[in-house]
């Protein structure tokens, strides 16, 4: 095989009717194992015509990708890999499963059994009370006095940031509340508070596949008791986030 266009790490006793399953990859390729130790990657070859460009990100060929490693999770565990990664021949496959085998040993028994479920939650944070005047350029001259307008300045800019202090201390208590009502169904958690203003939570929790519904049931729950949030779940998807270390993607590892 030449070039060799990755889709996932499992495990080398998955057997090829798992593959054939999930098979075509991308360009009609038929799926292939390269095995090493125990952990097998599963591959297609690469257009041989072009070895060296990264397919397009269209959505036929994300969806394909996609569709192969929901196909071999069915199957057994399963470490996805980003869409686009490309390594120069079957022995590079074959470094990747010896140098990062402790690392895929411990994710695969890590996400066995288990889906990845997105939730964005966002907010209309309380409305902050406005600087009545820009700042200027330059600190007044009377700055220092006990009175005047460069002490009312920044008596401004202190009651402003005590409210915007405020405001980040409310959001990130909400969002820690909101997490400790969905912690409990999840294995592991990937979380942010506070992205931007409006982004409240963005958050991936590792869920057992038994408990999905279950999870589902309480971010319906959650959709109820803060009538004001907006909750954007989405999943089960393949466990990219609890991957560690991914290979590189597209064709950064091609000679």
């Amino acid at each position: 095989m030449s070039a060799c266009y990755l889709y996932a790490i499992v495990r080398a006793a998955t057997p090829q009717a798992a593959l054939d399953t999930a098979g075509p990859g991308l360009l009609d390729m038929p799926l292939q194992r390269v095995a090493q130790d125990g952990l097998a990657a599963v591959v297609s070859a690469w257009h041989p015509a072009r070895p060296g460009a990264a397919p397009a990100a269209d959505e036929a060929d994300v969806w394909r990708h996609e569709q192969v490693i929901e196909a071999l999770m069915d199957r057994g565990p399963t470490l996805p890999v980003r869409f686009g990664t490309i390594l120069a021949d079957a022995a590079r496959v074959q470094e990747l499963l010896v140098t990062r085998r402790a690392d895929f040993e411990i994710d695969l028994a890590h996400v066995a059994d288990r889906v990845e479920m997105g939730l964005r939650v966002l907010w209309n944070p309380p409305t902050l009370a406005a600087v009545d005047e820009a700042p200027p350029r330059q600190a007044p001259d009377n700055v220092g006095s006990p009175a005047g307008p460069g002490r009312d300045y920044l008596d401004r800019l202190v009651t402003q940031q005590r409210r915007e202090n405020s405001v980040q201390a409310q959001g990130r208590a909400l969002a820690d509340e909101l997490n400790t009502q969905l912690r409990p169904f999840a294995a592991d958690v990937h979380i942010q508070v506070l992205q931007s203003e409006r982004l409240l939570l963005s958050a991936v929790y590792l869920v057992e596949n038994a408990s999905v519904e279950a999870f589902r049931a309480r971010i319906e729950a959650l959709r109820r008791i803060y009538p004001s949030l907006s909750f954007l779940a989405s999943g089960p998807w393949p466990a990219y986030h609890f991957v560690s270390d991914q290979p590189e993607p597209a064709n950064t590892r091609m000679p």
